[in-house]
């Protein structure tokens, strides 16, 4: 998955890592750089940004929040187990 942002591109890579890259320019004589950053356990399912973030799921049931200017976590919370006995009690009734 591959999106754009204040980093050049942003990627998620197997085993929940997120790799930033900055946009090659004349001010950095056109060298890319890159930062990885750790924050899932098992690899990441979505990934969206909006002006100042960037917000992954993953298989383990986490939601992580990214700065995407230094692409440091910022806030990670897990989802709830789904409850399936829940929804059947309402579908008979």
């Amino acid at each position: 998955m591959l999106v754009a942002g204040e980093f050049w591109l942003v990627a998620t890579t197997w085993g929940g890592k997120l790799v930033f890259w900055t946009e090659p320019t004349a001010e950095n004589n056109y060298q890319i750089s890159a930062k990885s950053s750790s924050g899932h356990i098992g690899d990441i399912l979505v990934m969206d940004r909006n002006d100042c973030s960037v917000v992954t799921g993953g298989v383990d049931g986490f939601v992580i929040v990214w700065n995407q200017f230094s692409g440091v976590k910022k806030l990670a919370f897990g989802l709830p187990d789904p409850q399936p006995e829940i929804y059947k009690s309402k579908k008979q009734s």
